[in-house]
């Protein structure tokens, strides 16, 4: 599959998923946790929703 989430947003994603992975190990709401799976995306870069609507953050050529 192809990426469609871009470099900057790539580093956007992992370093907020890691913000609130490290809120939710310091007794944050439960629904931080879900900084688990805005790392994954920001690793993979690939984002579910993103290709759902067919959107697109990267060039065609990346």
């Amino acid at each position: 599959m192809k990426c469609n989430v871009s470099k900057t947003g790539r580093g956007l994603r992992i370093t907020v998923g890691i913000l609130l992975v490290a809120w939710a190990v310091a007794g944050g709401p439960g629904w931080t946790w879900v900084g688990l799976l805005i790392i994954a995306t920001g690793a993979w870069r690939l984002c579910p929703i993103l290709l759902a609507l067919g959107v697109r953050s990267v060039d065609q050529d990346s």
